[in-house]
């Protein structure tokens, strides 16, 4: 017989998205909150469970999910690990994850120090470029320097030139940085492109 398995929130909130086709930073626009947050929803490394109730019931609320039923555990009720297979194995064939990375001033350099800054999920890099765009000029901003007077623009991301010495990443970004006087700064962003990972 096959065993059961009590599904994870996270399963709860990603299967929900999905149904709803919404990227993860629409949900995070309807619910009012950073796409970092409710990213780390979605990894699991936060529960909504735990969170406050104005967080959770807005984040339920933007994926039509009953605040009530959730509290009551409703949407997290056993599967079988077959069912759960099934489900896996269908993200993986339709969809890629593109995480992105903020460099320290040149994509080639100190790689093991580069900050993940968003994960989104397309069927290509066309289909999330403005959610990438987006992504990036929002992590610009939540930089403590450029918190004040700043503004940020990001270009579409590009095809990572394949003579590079790091092959790490399959695009790149720029995003320019502008003060209300004086010159602006330059940060790259660095795009990992995975096929058949499934979902955080």
């Amino acid at each position: 017989m096959p065993k059961q398995l009590l599904r994870e929130e996270k399963d709860v909130l990603i299967e929900a998205r999905q149904k709803l086709d919404l990227t993860q930073q629409q949900v995070a626009d309807k619910a009012r909150v950073a796409m970092q947050h409710y990213q780390a929803f979605e990894r699991g490394t936060r529960k909504l469970s735990s969170s406050s109730f104005w967080t959770a019931s807005k984040i339920l609320q933007a994926l039509g999910l009953d605040v009530t039923t959730f509290a009551n555990g409703g949407y997290c009720m056993l599967e079988t690990n077959e069912e759960h297979g099934r489900k896996a194995e269908g993200i993986n064939k339709n969809m890629k994850k593109y995480k992105v990375f903020r460099s320290f001033g040149n994509l080639d350099r100190d790689i093991k120090k580069h900050s993940l800054v968003a994960v989104e999920y397309g069927a290509d890099i066309y289909a999330v470029t403005d959610t990438l765009i987006k992504a990036v000029t929002d992590d610009v901003l939540g930089i403590e320097k450029y918190q004040n007077g700043y503004t940020s623009v990001a270009y579409a991301p590009e095809p990572v030139d394949s003579n590079r010495r790091v092959k790490r990443y399959a695009y790149s970004m720029m995003a320019v940085v502008s003060p209300a006087y004086g010159e602006n700064d330059l940060i790259d962003y660095g795009i990992i492109e995975e096929t058949g990972e499934g979902r955080d």
